[in-house]
């Protein structure tokens, strides 16, 4: 098999239900697994950009996409919001992994987790039923890096674990 021939069949199956032309409004429910926030429940929405520009084969999943959203606390714990850049790896037509990097701002109390503004580290494990409908499981982790990124009394953090599913249109 030849590269040339590598990058075909990377082409015919990386693209066939994800285009990164697309928006894609996200939506779901994470719980808060440890740290202060344990046992807190969120609603979680998101809108994921498309990318900026692609490229052909498999230098694509270098670019992200800019990913926008929030989790707001439906049991009195904290809600925050962000913006972090998302990396795709689609695995087989259906089957996909998902990496994030960014900020996120918290309306929690600082004597928990810090400060109000945080890091935020997200992973995805998905399915895509069709080109447009998906479904995943989802880590997120917002922390301030204290003592090494910040200067914030404290670093507690947030981790969340939750189901979401993905419209693209």
């Amino acid at each position: 098999m030849s590269f040339s021939q590598i990058l075909e069949d990377w082409e015919l199956w990386s693209r066939s239900y994800y285009n990164p032309t697309h928006f894609e409004m996200r939506g779901g429910a994470f719980g808060t697994i440890l740290g202060p926030q344990k046992d807190g429940v969120g609603v979680n929405g998101e809108l994921v950009l498309p990318k900026m520009f692609t490229t052909v084969g498999f230098t694509d999943i270098l670019i992200p996409r800019l990913d926008l959203g929030g989790t707001a606390s439906v049991t009195g714990k904290t809600s925050y919001a962000y913006a972090d850049m998302l990396w795709t790896l689609n695995y087989t037509n259906h089957i996909f992994g998902e990496f994030a990097f960014g900020i996120a701002a918290n309306d929690g109390p600082s004597s928990q987790l810090g400060c109000s503004e945080m890091f935020l580290l997200g992973a995805n494990f998905g399915y895509r039923f069709d080109t447009h409908w998906s479904a995943m499981l989802s880590f997120q982790h917002a922390s301030n890096g204290e003592p090494r990124f910040s200067t914030c009394s404290h670093n507690d953090g947030l981790n969340n674990l939750g189901l979401r599913f993905g419209y693209d249109f």
